[in-house]
């Protein structure tokens, strides 16, 4: 079967697919157009769109820093199936003081959720030339991120809203601004804004990357606009016929109950269309991770690692899904390897530490994530890794430091309160571990009566008399303490409390 008589069965295929779920033709492609089906103009149309996304797909992209930034730009805006952004990083290797090439690259990282790698080519931007346009839009996307943990902890709204008006202004002057402001938005959970931007933006490409559909559609997700997900879908695909549009349309059906067989038959024809292409296999495998189902996900990326034997996202997703299964010797091979092709690959790494943690090789562990920290200071997996190392060493003063860098990015996470409080009372700083259990006691979730005992025993060590009583009694009043436990060394002082003394028979009691 040719390509033109694949697109023909699955455009039948999508009609009955879509009518099925929603009860009506296949949709439009942007908000106000009508429905409607392909002609044979439109056929002729999309087989010659082919022909040249094709010549694009398979051209060899050489030439000067500026001429290699057209190329990729265009492919980019036309929305051909092609890897742009292992295209853009041979190109910044190669010309490495091209400002342009450095800011097309981290706009394309950002929107895999690469941000260590995206920052550090902002401030080679900036580092080039802070006036230009691009360093200016570097600047402000760097204000903006530094802006956003404050934000989350309730800082200054009003100037976080300014900065973000200035980025606005800023979006106009280029395709990549508009997309780079719109990760902005969504990033501060500004998902109706962000979508309103990448509706702007597609209406000038044609059609446009996978990458800003795939985000115009996980914004759609976020908003609970299911339906309205779907129709976008499901026309991308009838109107650009290419295998990313496909693979675009499963993972819309996987995000929906019951609709196992619409996301088979569209990443089938994704398939059809590209056979030999890594991705497609490794975007029908996330979509099974999507459903949570290991099993199936497992072939797809093992697939995807036949077909490129050095795709290094199935090799770190394919180690993650042997490190969930517990076969960490499988993970661990496949691991060095992709550190071995790209030592700086921060998930590799980081994931790499995990499996030899889970493995009880902590000397094959340790390195593998300090290198990960020195290139990511947030990665919060070499965080924890570094963290629980110390720990299960009763090395409590160097797992200090990790875990306070993870409670700044998760102030209110309780595991990490719990971890870094204990930490603390173990190094026997007993007035920082008071300050975090008293926060763990305020934010009323977790297991209160034990984190008020901790604040109890805490409040003791410091000869806090007063508050020791009262949050004892409060564990007596919850329950879940023992009589027992109030023979530690920290209570010492308190044996001659009366009060201290009557709850200690009333727990008794209460264990009769």
């Amino acid at each position: 079967m040719n390509r033109k008589s694949i697109l023909l069965v699955t455009m039948f295929m999508l009609a009955a697919g879509y009518s099925a779920f929603c009860g009506e033709n296949p949709p439009r492609q942007t908000p106000g157009q009508a429905p409607k089906q392909p002609s044979a103009e439109d056929l002729k149309k999309l087989e010659k769109i082919q022909k040249e996304r094709q010549k694009h797909q398979e051209m060899k992209i050489s030439g000067s820093a500026s001429k290699q930034y057209s190329t990729i730009l265009k492919i980019w805006e036309k929305g051909i199936d092609r890897l742009i952004i292992d295209d853009l990083d041979t190109a910044v290797k190669q010309y490495p003081e091209d400002q342009k090439l450095a800011f097309f690259l981290a706009s394309c990282l950002r929107a895999v959720g690469n941000f260590p790698a995206a920052n550090a080519l902002l401030d080679k931007v900036i580092e080039l030339k802070a006036a230009s346009p691009e360093g200016k839009c570097a600047s402000l996307l760097k204000e903006c991120d530094a802006m956003l943990q404050g934000f989350q902890q309730g800082a200054n709204i009003t100037e976080t809203e300014a900065k973000l008006k200035e980025f606005e202004k800023h979006s106009g002057k280029s395709p990549l601004f508009r997309w780079m402001y719109a990760q902005e938005l969504s990033i501060f959970n500004k998902q109706a804004d962000a979508a309103q931007q990448l509706q702007k933006l597609m209406e000038k490409l044609e059609p446009g990357s996978p990458l800003v559909h795939e985000m115009y559609t996980n914004l759609l997700i976020k908003q609970g606009n299911n339906e309205e997900m779907l129709k976008y879908a499901v026309n991308l695909a009838q109107s650009t016929g290419e295998p990313w549009a496909f693979c675009l349309m499963g993972h819309c059906w996987a995000g929906l109950n019951g609709q196992e067989t619409n996301m088979q038959a569209a990443f089938d024809q994704a398939v059809k269309l590209a056979p030999n292409r890594a991705d497609t296999y490794i975007s029908w495998g996330n979509a099974f991770l999507k459903r949570n189902n290991l099993g199936q996900a497992l072939p797809k990326f093992q697939k995807a690692l036949e077909v490129a034997p050095n795709s290094k996202a199935a090799m770190v997703t394919l180690a993650n899904i042997y490190l969930n299964t517990k076969k960490f010797n499988e993970a661990a091979d496949i691991l060095e390897k992709a550190v071995a092709q790209e030592p700086e690959n921060v998930n590799a790494l980081s994931t790499l530490g995990e499996v030899y943690t889970a493995l009880k090789q902590p000397e094959k562990a340790m390195p593998p994530l300090k290198k990960a920290l020195e290139l990511d200071p947030k990665n919060q997996k070499a965080l924890f890794g570094l963290a629980n190392y110390y720990t299960a060493a009763k090395n409590f003063k160097e797992a200090i430091p990790y875990l306070e860098k993870i409670s700044e990015q998760a102030p209110q996470d309780m595991g990490v309160l719990n971890a870094l409080g204990n930490g603390y009372f173990t190094a026997e700083d007993y007035e920082k571990a008071y300050t975090v259990y008293e926060k763990m006691v305020n934010l009323k979730v977790g297991d209160q009566p034990i984190i008020r005992f901790n604040l109890a025993i805490t409040a003791a060590a410091l000869n806090k008399q007063e508050k020791a009583i009262s949050e004892l009694q409060a564990c007596l009043l919850e329950g879940g303490v023992k009589a027992d436990m109030l023979n530690l060394a920290q209570f010492q002082m308190l044996k001659t409390n009366p009060e201290f003394q009557k709850i200690l028979q009333e727990m008794k009691a209460k264990q009769k």
